[in-house]
C-alpha cells in the first residue's frame, strides 16, 4: 500500500473479512512477482496450492483442469503450456528463446512453457521445495526444483488471451533478466 494507488489489498481485505478460509496477505511491497508469490504461497495452508497471474490473459477455467490433472493422476506439480498465444510477438520470441535456454542450462527439464500459469502443487511438494528467487525466475525455480526432487509433473495446453486492461511488463531483455 505505502502510497500506492491500488485497492486491491483494501479488496482482499474485506474479502477475508468476510470468509474464515481467506487470508489477506498484504505486505507492503519489497520484490518482485517471486516476492509476491512467496509471501503469499507461505500463508498457503490447502493440500493443493495454485499458484496465477498472467494479467486477466489466462482463462478462469484452467484452474479446474489444471486441478483436475494433479488429482486425478495423483501429480506432485501441474503446469499449463501455452498453444495459442493472444500476447504478442516479442512475448512468444522472449518465451521461446528462455524455455530453449532453460532446458539446454538444465537438462531434464521437459517443461514446454515454463512460465505458463496456472500452477497446482501439492503442499508436499511445495514444501520440499526451497524457492528464493524475488523476480520472475520463480517459475523457473519452482521447474528445476521439480527436476531435482523427482516430481511427477504434468502439463495441460491453455490459449492465453490478450490482455486489455493495461500493456505487458514483459519486455525483450527479460531473457537476459532471466
Amino acid at each position: 500500500m505505502n502510497g500506492s494507488t491500488d485497492e486491491t489489498p483494501l479488496v482482499v481485505q474485506e474479502l477475508a473479512s468476510k470468509d474464515s478460509r481467506l487470508i489477506a496477505v498484504t505486505h507492503v511491497k519489497q520484490g518482485m512477482m517471486g516476492w509476491d508469490a512467496r509471501s503469499g504461497l507461505g500463508q498457503a495452508q490447502g493440500l493443493y496450492i495454485c499458484l496465477i497471474d498472467g494479467d486477466e490473459q489466462m482463462p478462469w477455467n484452467d484452474i479446474l483442469r489444471v486441478f483436475e490433472k494433479i488429482r486425478t493422476e495423483k501429480l506432485d506439480f501441474v503446469l499449463t503450456y501455452r498453444e495459442k498465444r493472444n500476447d504478442g510477438f516479442h512475448r512468444w520470441a522472449n518465451s521461446r528463446i528462455f524455455n530453449l535456454l532453460t532446458r539446454v542450462l538444465f537438462p531434464g527439464i521437459k517443461a514446454r512453457d515454463i512460465n505458463s500459469k496456472p500452477k497446482i502443487f501439492t503442499r508436499e511438494a511445495f514444501q520440499r521445495m526451497t524457492l528464493v528467487s524475488n523476480d520472475w525466475f520463480l517459475d523457473t525455480e519452482m521447474i528445476i526444483q521439480c527436476r531435482w526432487l523427482g516430481l511427477r509433473v504434468g502439463e495441460v495446453p491453455t490459449k492465453f488471451l490478450k490482455g486489455r486492461y493495461r500493456k505487458s511488463f514483459v519486455r525483450p531483455s527479460a531473457i537476459l533478466e532471466f
